[in-house]
């Protein structure tokens, strides 16, 4: 499954968009099973510098193409979002 990080700069990527990158680094954001994406968010949280403002829209919006690219394959697709709970696009987002 995709994995992507938001609201901070990945010391590995410094141009990397702050709203939403891989989370594992690389250049294809799959990470097969829950231990391994558990294992590579605790890799790689530290090499994260946290900035907000947080906005959900960006990420929300790529997981919506990686479902229609999708979408003929009637596979579920389940959207977990952890956050420090301070949105500041949620009136898009829910839109």
């Amino acid at each position: 499954m995709s994995v992507y990080g938001f609201g901070g700069v990945p010391n590995w990527d410094s141009h990397a968009d702050k709203n939403c990158f891989n989370l594992n680094g690389l250049a294809n954001a799959e990470i097969e099973g829950t231990n391994a994406i558990l294992a590579t968010y605790r890799q790689q949280l530290p090499k994260i510098k946290l900035s907000g403002p947080t906005f959900f829209t960006p990420v929300l919006m790529k997981f919506l193409e990686s479902v229609e690219a999708v979408k003929e394959s009637q596979i579920y697709h389940v959207l977990l979002i952890l956050t420090d709970g301070e949105i500041h696009d949620f009136d898009k987002a829910v839109n």
